[in-house]
């Protein structure tokens, strides 16, 4: 299974893309925030079972005692 390509699916460029038509009224779009919001939740789980730096930022980083309350209050 080509994992990479799943991944480049349900990244934030294609949320925020999404988005984007959504905000233009265009019809194929209509009613697309729930996939917008699963796309987002998705590209940070992404985010977070493939770090491996401390000194990133966000979801990127490690997880540690300093951002592990961040991360858990994901939904």
């Amino acid at each position: 299974m080509k994992v990479r390509l799943a991944a480049q699916m349900l990244s934030k460029s294609i949320a925020d893309a999404m988005q984007f038509c959504n905000t233009l009224k265009l019809s194929q779009f209509k009613g697309c925030e729930a996939t917008i919001y699963f796309i987002h939740l998705i590209n940070d789980l992404f985010d977070i079972f493939n770090s491996r730096n401390m000194k990133q930022y966000d979801y990127k980083a490690s997880i540690n005692s300093n951002n592990r309350d961040i991360i858990c209050k994901i939904k």
